[in-house]
This record gives structure tokens, sequence and C-alpha cells, in this order.
């Protein structure tokens, strides 16, 4: 949470802009597409709260969920491959 202040700061300056990820995990094959829904919802749902909370200075920020290893969705997310 300390970084919170230093990020709202950076991602206000004009040209700035901000995207946070949420990566999920799942050990598991889930039996129906609805799961997946799901926990996206509630992923994003999160971000946007952490954004409201505590990055008010930033006006537009983009929230991105993906699945699978964090190293590969943060490389996608980079290179800009990201599907969801």
């Amino acid at each position: 949470m300390d970084v919170f202040p230093l990020v709202d700061r950076l991602a206000s300056r004009p040209g700035a802009a901000l995207r946070l990820l949420h990566v999920i995990t799942l050990n598991i094959l889930a039996p129906e597409s609805r799961i997946y829904d799901e926990l996206v919802a509630e992923a994003h749902s999160h971000l946007e709260r952490l954004c409201r909370e505590y990055l008010p200075s930033v006006a537009a920020p983009v929230t991105r969920v993906g699945f699978g290893r964090v190293v590969d969705e943060i490389s996608a997310e980079v290179q800009g491959k990201m599907r969801i």
C-alpha cells in the first residue's frame, strides 16, 4: 500500500498512462466458462476499487485481467497481446 501515493503522483502527470494488471492462476480446469467470467468480474471490481481509493489523481487507469503464469501475462501486456 505504501507505493500508491508515489504511483498516484507519477501517473497523474500529463501524458502518463497507468495500467493495472491482475493475473489469475488456476491449477484446475474450470468446468464452466461462467467461473472464469465471475473471476474476471471480481478482479476488475477489485482493481477499480483500488483506483478509486488509492489513485484519485489518475484520470483514466486501464485495468486488465489475465489467466495463466504471471510472467507470461506481464510479457503479453507489455507486448500488447492480452485478450481479456
